[in-house]
């Protein structure tokens, strides 16, 4: 576990020498500094795989930064994986969906439309209501893609949702897609 920490450490030390060496740190940014904050990833990467109370794998830690990175761009923006590709694309053809359309707003979900006889308006959920979970996650853990994938699927999926109204009160309900 260790020889792999320190190859994926001495394999991103590397390309950043690389790319310093080869001069594209510099046309990046050579005005804006962000070789150095590259180098500084580096630093930081390396003081933590060696350094942190618990083992951590390096593939973690970059994971970790993707999804952060791209989170910082605005929230319709998210990391995928391979898996998560493959769902989405699955869930362009997904047969079943809750009635409900949903926005980002800060960290939150809010429930922006409302399908008239949907499962969504069956189950009471109304415009103005906030998603705090689903099916147990947080919704201000998940992108705005992630979070209407988790809320599509086969006919008849249940759906756990934890809702915030708009008076401040929590409520939870289950309903069914169709």
């Amino acid at each position: 576990m260790k020889s792999s920490r320190y190859f994926l450490l001495t394999a991103s030390i590397v390309l950043v020498l690389a790319m310093l060496g080869s001069g594209m740190a510099v046309r990046v940014g050579a005005d804006d500094g962000s070789y150095r904050e590259t180098v500084q990833f580096a630093e930081i990467m390396s003081t933590i795989l060696e350094y942190y109370v618990d083992p951590v794998e390096a593939d973690v830690l970059l994971l970790g930064a993707y999804e952060g990175m791209l989170a910082g761009l605005d929230s319709n923006g998210a990391y995928l994986t391979p898996d998560e590709v493959g769902d989405w694309l699955g869930y362009k053809e997904s047969p079943a969906g809750p009635g409900m359309s949903v926005l980002k707003v800060g960290r939150t979900v809010q429930v922006v439309a409302v399908e008239p006889d949907s499962a969504t308006a069956d189950a009471g959920i109304r415009v103005g209501d906030r998603l705090r979970r689903l099916d147990g996650r947080l919704t201000r853990d998940l992108s705005l893609a992630q979070t209407r994938r988790r809320l599509r699927g086969e006919v008849g999926t249940e759906v756990r949702v934890e809702l915030l109204r708009p008076g401040g009160e929590f409520e939870t309900m289950e309903f069914s897609l169709v």
